[in-house]
């Protein structure tokens, strides 16, 4: 992943000159807030689907090979049902477990019921490409089937396995060398055993680099579905209205200069591209400046007045208009930084900026998992 930044314009010596960054005490206690140099927990919960979608994948192409031996629709029907009760197990206990520790890996996500029947759709097109040009009624050729098969299988585990390690802890492999060096070795098992099972009586149509990129197409898809909020709108922006939500050992409540309800918005791109943008909105510090309105005291409630620049999703020269997109609404009047309560002369002011900016923070951590690139930028408060 690769991150830019946008115009910082000193954001940490602002907020403390203007005396509304610092804790005010009351807030819940903890040293959170930190980036975590451990492995995170939707993380972890991610790597664990992806890890049983493997297996799966594996038991679906075993399902299919042993079909090719003896067409028994019924013994393939039960091992396929059972592989599928066994996948949606382990998915339910990665979510479980990711629950537990305060990570969210279920909103909007790939459910196991639809990473299964991805995962079979892939498998009967590969079966069928195999059996193009095979007599199944031939022995020799329903061997060479199976074995065909048996070793899509393998691949297909070997690589979502190399995709689990990777996205469990991807700082551990920044350049994703290690990775790429597992889905090497796997594609080169798969060319030899290709080689293997065909080098005798075996007609089949399909060729190893066809069938490779099949097994290529399949993974990339269960690893973006399952990186990548699928459920989230990828035409218009969806409304979000969170409440106290825990992070990184802290309870941050979001909410608005006067107390009233934090929403902000999202968006999922067509790329795997990821933009955060803070909203500008002016700033205030003292009774004088917090009364006179100098600043964006309301978050929006919806997004349908912004179509230019970066919103413009119609524009072809817009950069990132096939990009995911999370919109931090702006509504404390203290650039996004403020963690206090303050009393102005008589005047009590939520000044919960980074509350609210730690909680989009979380949100798209946990929907938009290991995008390609990450451009953070804002406009006046939020620059």
């Amino acid at each position: 992943m690769r991150l830019k930044k946008l115009a910082l314009l000193a954001l940490v010596a602002v907020p403390v000159s203007l005396g509304i960054g610092c804790s005010d005490g009351d807030s819940d206690g903890g040293t959170g807030g930190s980036p975590s140099s451990d492995q995170y927990a939707a993380n972890l919960c991610v790597s664990d689907k992806q890890e049983a979608a493997g297996a799966f994948c594996r038991s679906a192409f075993e399902g299919w090979a042993a079909w090719e031996i003896d067409q028994d629709d019924g013994v393939r029907d039960t091992a396929l049902q059972s592989a599928r009760t066994v996948l949606a197990t382990a998915w339910d206990a990665a979510e479980s477990d990711a629950e537990s520790d305060d990570a969210s890996c279920s909103d909007l996500a790939l459910t196991s019921a639809q990473a299964s029947a991805e995962i079979e759709t892939w498998v009967s097109s590969i079966k069928d490409a195999i059996n193009d040009g095979l007599d199944l009624g031939q022995a020799e050729h329903a061997q060479c089937g199976a074995a065909l098969l048996e070793a899509a299988g393998d691949a297909c585990e070997e690589v979502l396995t190399a995709e689990s390690a990777h996205v469990a802890d991807l700082a551990a492999d920044p350049d994703a060398s290690t990775l790429d060096a597992a889905k090497m070795a796997a594609s080169s098992a798969f060319l030899s055993a290709w080689a293997d099972a065909t080098s005798g009586t075996c007609p089949t149509n399909a060729t190893d680099q066809g069938i490779a990129g099949d097994i290529e197409s399949l993974t990339d898809q269960i690893v973006l579905d399952t990186t990548v909020a699928p459920g989230l709108d990828d035409q218009a922006f969806v409304t979000l209205m969170p409440g106290p939500t825990d992070y990184l050992g802290r309870t941050y409540e979001p909410q608005c200069m006067q107390g009233s309800e934090y929403r902000y918005f999202a968006k999922r791109g067509t790329v795997n591209k990821l933009v955060m943008y803070y909203q500008g909105g002016g700033a205030c510090w003292n009774n004088l400046t917090c009364v006179a309105e100098t600043c964006k005291t309301l978050p929006d409630k919806n997004l349908d007045n912004y179509t230019s620049g970066f919103a413009d999703l119609t524009n072809p020269s817009n950069p990132f208009r096939d990009w995911h997109i999370v919109f931090v609404s702006y509504c404390t009047c203290d650039i996004h930084f403020g963690d206090a309560t303050r009393d102005y002369e008589g005047l009590t002011v939520e000044h919960r900026g980074y509350h609210n900016s730690k909680v989009a923070e979380k949100w798209a951590r946990e929907h938009f998992l290991n995008p390609e690139e990450v451009f953070v930028t804002g406009s006046s408060a939020g620059a």
